[in-house]
């Protein structure tokens, strides 16, 4: 029965150590797992601020172009005017009459 015992406790004793570097080989995979959401995270933050930055320089382009284009139509709009005066003005009578 003592023989019986010792084989028993050898086996617990065996199987013990067994469990014990198993569950050091977790714990070492998980905190490889947590670094490499770490870095994921860290890596995700950097995008949303580069995006933050590329919509902020995006809003200000499409706000310089929307002014550039409102300023070409106004131009356009001045010389047309000036292009059907410049055409009245051959005709100082016919100007005159529709300045009135």
């Amino acid at each position: 029965m003592f023989t019986e015992l010792k084989g028993q406790i050898h086996g617990l004793t065996t199987q013990s150590s067994a469990t014990q570097e198993s569950v050091a080989d977790l714990t070492e995979q998980v905190k490889q797992d947590i670094d490499l959401l770490q870095a994921t995270h860290d890596k995700l933050t950097t995008l949303g601020e580069n995006y933050g930055d590329l919509d902020a320089k995006f809003t200000e382009t499409k706000s310089l172009v929307e002014g550039s284009l409102q300023q070409i139509r106004s131009d356009l709009d001045s010389e047309i005017k000036h292009g059907d005066c410049e055409a009245k003005c051959r005709d100082p009578v016919a100007h005159a009459r529709d300045s009135r």
